[in-house]
């Protein structure tokens, strides 16, 4: 051997190199999968400690619920064009209709009080419900609500709305939306918002709609955090939304101006509302008052929201 391979030889050795198949591996240990990045619009639930906690559920479509054996006809009320019916007249004091400017915005607003008991804000319920549609105008002319609009969101083909439907303390649709304009059987207000909601034994109207707009006062429309995927949800459009001012309190608003979600909660607040909710917009956009219809919907809508004035 020559001088220079026993010198080359001595590094490897000296350098801890040994001269046979190297050793099995050592088993590869998986790499823990990253958690995702936090969302960047944060949520939007602000937990009332007096709510009841309701765990969220699958989404489930029941579909129009048949009224069971003992229950009244007329604890489901459909409107019925054919049949028209007289349209009370509402007192300063119960239902008011405003037209006016806010914020550069011109906008129907129907204020309800109700601290009267003869007012009610119930479903407007067409004679095939969830099953093709109505046109708004049908769905007004058959109807006795002093004041009609279009309500939450539903499926353009089958007409099922993706949110909760209550009627009369009837469960007739159960939806997976978070949000919702719950009024209990004694006529108060309250704030839908899964997984905190009100308990639904006690309601009288529940209409599961969204995004939410405002909450506890503070601006925060984020519909990527509630769920919603479409563009057009938070694109410029048509606007239909409600909000809470008290208890016993609503104002309905209903604008053919294209409104930005944020731009239509700010409109809300300024009308006084703590809490808002948007409701169905763009083509359903829809509002009658005492029978005329005032804008009227590019598109057949599964049902409306109707301010009542019971004898």
């Amino acid at each position: 051997m020559t001088p220079i391979r026993v010198g080359v030889l001595a590094v490897l050795l000296a350098c801890g190199v040994a001269f046979s198949e190297p050793p099995d591996p050592a088993p590869s240990v998986p790499r823990a999968i990253p958690p995702e990045a936090p969302s960047l619009e944060p949520s939007p639930v602000v937990t009332n400690p007096r709510a009841v906690l309701i765990p969220p559920s699958t989404p489930q479509r029941l579909g129009f619920v048949e009224p069971a054996a003992g229950v009244k006809p007329n604890d489901i009320v459909v409107s019925n064009p054919a049949k028209p019916v007289k349209i009370p007249t509402p007192s300063a004091n119960s239902v008011a209709l405003e037209s006016r400017l806010v914020l550069g915005v011109y906008v129907k607003v129907v204020r309800v009080n109700l601290e009267n008991p003869k007012v009610r804000v119930l479903p407007v319920l067409p004679l095939n419900v969830f099953r093709r549609g109505a046109q708004f105008d049908a769905l007004v002319s058959g109807s006795s609500a002093v004041a009609v609009l279009n309500a939450g969101h539903f499926h353009p083909r089958t007409f099922s709305p993706v949110g909760d439907l209550i009627y009369n303390g009837r469960y007739l649709n159960r939806g997976r939306l978070r949000t919702g304009l719950a009024i209990t059987k004694n006529n108060e207000v309250q704030l839908w918002l899964r997984p905190y909601s009100p308990n639904p034994r006690g309601l009288e109207t529940l209409i599961g709609t969204g995004p939410l707009l405002i909450h506890w006062g503070k601006i925060n429309p984020v519909p990527k955090a509630e769920g919603y995927t479409d563009p057009a949800i938070w694109g410029l459009a048509a606007r239909t939304a409600v909000g809470i001012i008290s208890k016993k309190k609503l104002v309905f608003v209903s604008t053919r101006q294209r409104l930005s979600l944020r731009q239509l909660a700010r409109v809300m607040k300024a009308l006084g509302a703590r809490d808002a909710i948007a409701l169905d917009g763009g083509s359903s956009v829809g509002f009658a008052w005492r029978g005329a219809v005032l804008i009227h919907p590019k598109r057949k809508i599964a049902f409306g929201v109707g301010v009542y004035i019971r004898k």
